[in-house]
């Protein structure tokens, strides 16, 4: 089989770029994560931030990134000659993918499990006669169960012979579907300390997705176009049958209208900004195939001599690590480990990258810049939205991380009476830039210290 780079290869027809797209820009958080934000952030107040941010900020950044990446014809690593300065964010952008597809691995096997025990004839989450159950399940429709009050004792659950008759739903019941999910699919331990046995039925899920993914992109953007047939229209299909489904049960309209609700007391809520500010906003693509193929491309674009015509070996070796890496997550301590990594991967370290980019598209490239190479392509002009946004409405929205570069009330110093100067000098510290950049100049105009008197020891 003749090796190619992925970095000289192009798609084959335009149907399976589109495609390509279709699927970078929808996955898996709109299945599970802009709801679960949107139910937990006040609803219709959360739904308008989330869109207004989505219209203002995700779509321009997305389409100058697209833009010039397809202008320049160059993968992740050799994009930033249009700023060398800033190249680790290509970089950044392929460890975020390599991480995101290690994490998304775990979320699809658990939807795998799911699918294969959908073919069962008596489904394993209506009732509590599975080996896994506890003698807090109980049946969805049944009034009273029998409950042996228990106690979790570092590997197994120890009964009382106390038995109490409870009422499903209170806090001492646990439904059947959240027992099949918890101790079935999840088989989560007391905590992330404690990570127990692997799941062998979860290895091989990953191995075979890790593989499936391999096989995709082995020729690049050449194979892994015919299979985004597949990986990116069937989740819109899925996404199309589940949400009609859902309008025919008893009770949609009330769930959708208590889903939507506007809470507006919440709606200056920093938290609702902060999470609307979200990574969905800046799409990362979740087929394992696609997350995987930036990575590739860093290390051949950084060194096209050593990986010239070796992509088989190179695709193999960063398979097989990050399979190897991915194991943990099929331990019980795995939807710990899924939350962790999936909140500090992509929330701030995607801002900070998104800030970055709009300096230099806007400010240092220059949008006058982008427009002529946005004519050269399309013949028509970068359209205003996206200029106006890129280099003043997003540095705007982006700035609010700001509090994250600021040192926090735990920087002080380490004796109590200095401790207590600081504090009180504090109050004039905050300068503008102006003053700021005064005092860098001339060192004059700099803080007030009170009742200092002689120095204070340190050591």
């Amino acid at each position: 089989m003749k090796e190619t780079s992925a970095v000289n290869v192009k798609w084959t027809s335009h149907v399976e770029f589109v495609v390509a797209l279709l699927g970078y820009s929808i996955g898996l958080p709109e299945f599970w994560r802009v709801p679960y934000l949107t139910y937990r952030n006040g609803g219709g107040p959360f739904i308008i931030a989330y869109i207004l941010l989505m219209l203002v900020c995700g779509l321009p950044l997305y389409f100058l990134e697209l833009a010039l990446s397809q202008y320049s014809g160059k993968g992740p690593w050799r994009f930033w000659d249009i700023c060398p300065l800033l190249r680790g964010i290509g970089i950044a952008i392929a460890v975020i993918n390599a991480i995101s597809a290690i994490n998304t691995a775990i979320l699809e096997a658990w939807a795998l499990e799911y699918f294969v025990n959908s073919f069962k004839s008596v489904l394993p989450w209506t009732n509590c006669d599975n080996d896994w159950n506890t003698l807090a399940c109980y049946r969805e429709g049944s009034n009273k169960l029998l409950w042996n009050m228990s106690m979790y004792n570092s590997s197994v659950y120890n009964h009382s012979i106390a038995n109490v008759t409870i009422t499903p739903g209170t806090n001492h019941s646990v439904d059947s579907v959240d027992e099949f999910w918890l101790y079935r699919i999840l088989r989560i331990s007391d905590g992330i300390n404690d990570i127990g046995a692997i799941s062998a039925i979860f290895v091989v899920y990953l191995f075979g997705m890790r593989l499936v993914a391999a096989i995709s992109i082995v020729k690049s953007v050449e194979s892994m176009g015919k299979v985004l047939y597949v990986t990116a229209l069937l989740p819109v299909a899925l996404v199309l049958i589940i949400w009609v489904r859902a309008l025919t049960l008893t009770g949609a309209t009330k769930g959708i209208m208590y889903f939507l609700s506007a809470d507006f007391r919440r709606w200056f809520f920093h938290r609702i900004h902060r999470l609307s500010q979200s990574p969905e906003l800046f799409p990362l693509t979740t087929t394992l195939a696609i997350l995987t193929e930036p990575f590739l491309m860093i290390l051949e674009e950084m060194f096209p001599k050593a990986l010239n015509n070796r992509r088989i070996p190179l695709l193999a070796a960063v398979s097989v690590g990050m399979f190897l890496v991915g194991l943990p997550y099929a331990t019980q301590a795995g939807v710990y480990i899924f939350l962790l990594v999936d909140w500090y991967t992509g929330t701030w370290s995607v801002m900070l990258m998104c800030m970055a980019e709009c300096i230099v598209f806007a400010w240092i490239y220059g949008t006058h810049r982008i427009d002529r190479d946005v004519r050269l392509m399309l013949n028509r002009p970068l359209p205003t939205i996206v200029r106006i946004s890129t280099a003043f409405i997003m540095p705007v929205f982006l700035t609010r991380i700001k509090h994250l570069a600021r040192h926090t009330l735990q920087w002080i110093p380490a004796n109590e009476k200095a401790e207590e100067i600081y504090r009180d000098s504090e109050r004039s510290a905050e300068f503008t830039w102006k003053q700021l950049f005064w005092f860098n100049l001339t060192g004059q105009g700099g803080i007030v210290i009170n009742d200092c008197g002689d120095s204070v020891q340190m050591l």
